[in-house]
């Protein structure tokens, strides 16, 4: 079962039956001006920081209307990340789930693109080496986010009478 929670609070599988997560890298913009005066748009990644949006529509609201948005929160994401590597040798971030069913995952991608699950050699702390496949042309893990936000988009919520259809969304920035 696919859930989030954020602050302490899961949100109902009522509110999920069509969930969607989007990761960006957080940039910080700038004009940077020529002598001329014409402007130029100059950014750059805050260290690897996410903004992440989070929508769901279902049966029930998200219930997240309780929460102290002027603190940061816990966000225990529902969609996983992943790194790839040549190597079977991948270190993954420190800032990740660990409950029952959001564990990491090792994967192998073959040449025809396919790819087969893999389990692990060895797991030492954020190192995760995966079993090696003959024929790899890369091994992946994933794993699911579990960083301390801030929500810079309280949910939004919405609701279709008509389609008794509730919908929300919320958008966060890893601190």
């Amino acid at each position: 079962m696919i859930y989030f929670e954020l602050g302490g609070i899961a949100v109902p599988t009522l509110a999920i039956l069509d969930f969607s997560q989007t990761y960006d890298a957080v940039r910080q913009n700038t004009i940077k001006r020529k002598v001329d005066g014409t402007g130029l748009l100059h950014s750059s990644p805050l260290s690897g920081k996410i903004r992440t949006r989070l929508s769901g529509k279902g049966w029930s609201t998200a219930g997240l209307n309780g929460l102290d948005y002027s603190q940061a929160m816990t966000l225990k994401c529902a969609v996983p990340m992943g790194v790839n590597s040549a190597s079977n040798v991948i270190v993954i971030p420190a800032a990740r789930r660990s409950d029952v069913g959001y564990e990491p995952a090792g994967f192998v991608i073959l040449a025809d693109g396919s790819r087969v699950s893999t389990g692990f050699d060895s797991v030492v702390t954020d190192t995760y080496t995966l079993t090696t496949v003959a024929g790899a042309s890369f091994y992946q893990v994933e794993y699911f986010p579990q960083i301390s936000v801030l929500v810079t988009e309280r949910p939004s919520d919405d609701i279709d009478y008509s389609r008794v259809d509730y919908s929300w969304s919320l958008v966060a920035e890893q601190i």
